[in-house]
């Protein structure tokens, strides 16, 4: 029974860190983003990726890991944004949507940003396609 005690604690996994909530919006040349896959690379001990997608408004929220848990890591994070996917569609034909976020942006990306306990929203990015 002690055993089982331990066990329980507060029912979070040891391997899930200390995460804040983090949502915010991205455009392209002022329009909104769609499709888009938002990743927040930790660049701390330890690492860590935060992913969401945005949606037709360009607004997105993180998920840490495999996501099932909200939010990112307090610290300094990469940013990279993404349009391009391959995969398989409910047909079972393969599709490949090719990229139109300009490099800077997702694999050479410039994109930083500090996330703080104190602000969980407006973590925003104003792309240009130059």
């Amino acid at each position: 029974m002690i055993l089982t005690m331990i066990g329980c604690g507060n029912g979070a996994p040891d391997d899930v860190p200390d995460l804040v909530p983090v949502s915010g919006k991205v455009t392209m040349d002022g329009k909104p983003l769609s499709d888009a896959q938002v990743e927040f690379e930790f660049k701390g001990e330890g690492g860590g990726l935060s992913l969401g997608k945005t949606d037709s408004k360009g607004n997105y929220s993180l998920q840490f890991g495999s996501g099932t848990h909200a939010g990112a890591k307090v610290g300094e994070h990469l940013v990279r944004i993404k349009t391009e996917w391959s995969g398989t569609d409910e047909q079972g034909n393969d599709v490949k949507i090719e990229e139109t976020v300009p490099e800077k942006y997702n694999w050479n990306s410039e994109l930083t940003v500090t996330v703080t306990e104190e602000k969980s929203s407006g973590y925003d990015f104003e792309l240009t396609s130059e």
